[in-house]
């Protein structure tokens, strides 16, 4: 893998894809967020070793995985049609990193990768999305804020 590639899946790792606990699999890692059980990008199965869709499938299954996220495009190119026939919903998408010379944009600020995965306030999230939505919308944690 690619070093670039190595350190956007590290970030996301730490970032969005960020969980509480992780319980090792047969084929990769599943990660768990207690806190959001219901958020898929937190709650998943990491498939990291060459399987067959068959025991992808068993050990999503198992581990009560509702989405599974192969880091190897092959891997995850081979196995998406056994998980589309099976009503799965098949999604792509791209990683990219940061090159030598980043572009820079006036009035938004440079973020620090190795710091940028620091925890949020709830509270605070909530206030700019009802902002942006006009309230319409609230980010809750199960049985409500805290």
């Amino acid at each position: 893998m690619p070093d670039e590639l190595r350190r956007a899946w590290e970030f996301l790792d730490r970032a969005d894809m960020a969980g509480g606990r992780t319980v090792p699999s047969r084929v990769g890692t599943a990660v768990y967020d207690d806190e959001v059980p219901l958020r898929l990008d937190s709650n998943f199965l990491r498939v990291e070793l060459r399987a067959e869709a068959e025991e992808v499938l068993a050990e999503a299954e198992r581990l009560d995985r509702r989405m599974i996220v192969f880091r190897s495009t092959d891997e995850g190119e081979r196995l998406a049609p056994f998980f589309a026939e099976r009503g799965w919903l098949v999604r792509r998408h791209l990683l990219s990193s940061l090159g030598e010379d980043p572009v820079r944009v006036r009035g938004v600020p440079d973020v620090d990768c190795d710091t940028a995965a620091e925890p949020v306030d709830v509270r605070e999230q909530e206030r700019v999305v009802g902002a942006l939505t006009g309230g319409r919308q609230q980010l809750r944690r199960p049985g409500g804020l805290s």
